[in-house]
């Protein structure tokens, strides 16, 4: 797909919470409005900061035992509070905080600098669940 986008104005608005488009494009190209997995956040949301989950996990996933158990004192907790750590994913307690917000304003400034222009708007694979995130322009 990165072959049909080359020397075109683009930007990528996703639901998708994987990191899939990161692997292709460049994150400055990509919103991600529903959160990221590589991302850990306060389950209380005691605070606005985001923490990599990405280096926990490897962590974690290497102290798994035959039992499929982890130590309890690896459970990732919020240094402010004490609370889990949860991820930074679409949840009842998701944080609409910083990096939401800076996700918001990528799109947002590209549809600005594009407002004169032709644009293309293609949606592919959106569930039922997703169209009520996705309402701009």
């Amino acid at each position: 797909m990165q072959w049909l986008l080359k020397d075109k104005n683009y930007y990528i608005l996703t639901t998708n919470q994987d990191t899939q488009f990161e692997k292709v494009f460049p994150i400055e190209k990509i919103s991600a409005i529903q959160g990221d997995w590589k991302y850990l956040q306060c389950n209380r949301r005691c605070h606005d900061k985001l923490y990599d989950s990405v280096e926990l996990l490897h962590k974690i996933n290497a102290e798994i035992d035959v039992a499929l158990k982890i130590p309890t004192e690896m459970g990732p907790h919020c240094p402010h509070c004490g609370a889990e750590l949860e991820p930074w994913v679409r949840s009842r307690v998701f944080l609409e905080g910083k990096k939401y917000k800076e996700e918001h304003q990528k799109l947002s400034d590209f549809l600005r600098k594009n407002m004169n222009k032709k644009v293309l708007f293609l949606e592919l694979g959106v569930g039922r669940m997703t169209p009520m995130f996705i309402q701009e322009p």
